[in-house]
Formats: C-alpha cells, sequence, structure tokens
C-alpha cells in the first residue's frame, strides 16, 4: 500500500516567489510591439497601495497603478519621461487565489 501524504503548504516566500514568476511570464509573453513599450518603464511590485496612492486616483482599492506622463503626452522634443506600473500584491492574490 501507498502512504499518502499531505500536500506541502505553500508559504508566503512561495507565494511571493510565484508571484514575481508569473509577472515575469506575463511579460514575456506580450507581443513586441508592447513589450518594446516596458522599455523605459519599471514595474515594481508592492504588498498593498499606501492610503497617498488610493487618494491619488480617488480608488478605493487597487490592483496596480501607473504613474509617469502617458506617451500621447511627451513634450515637444519627445524625451521618454520615467514611468512606473507599480502592481499590489496583496490585493492581486486575494481576487486571484490560484494561479
Amino acid at each position: 500500500m501507498v502512504a499518502m501524504t499531505e500536500p506541502t503548504p505553500v508559504t508566503a516566500r512561495d507565494a511571493f516567489d510565484l508571484f514575481e514568476v508569473a509577472l515575469d511570464e506575463a511579460v514575456a509573453e506580450l507581443p513586441e510591439p508592447f513589450r518594446g513599450q516596458l522599455d523605459s518603464v519599471a514595474i515594481v511590485i508592492e504588498d498593498e497601495p499606501t492610503r497617498a496612492q488610493l487618494a491619488s486616483v480617488h480608488a478605493w482599492g487597487l490592483f496596480g497603478l501607473y504613474q509617469g506622463v502617458p506617451r500621447t503626452v511627451y513634450g515637444a522634443d519627445a524625451a521618454a519621461a520615467p514611468s512606473k506600473i507599480t502592481l499590489f500584491r496583496g490585493p492581486l492574490m486575494r481576487a486571484n487565489r490560484s494561479p
């Protein structure tokens, strides 16, 4: 008879690692015209949005936040300004319990 073992529970650290792997895979799967546009964009993972971030967009909750100048609003010289996308791990993981 084969002994049955309980599945190993996923730790918080494992979940964080899985989130980062999923993000890397999602970005890698974007079609090139879009993926190339992310060269000047920092993608940052935070656990939760701050009160200031929520207030800046008049929201009760956020999955992510873009901060920067949209490409359609660049100045006359079309110089790219640094942009940042912040993804909030907590709300995203709570809303999507399975990978």
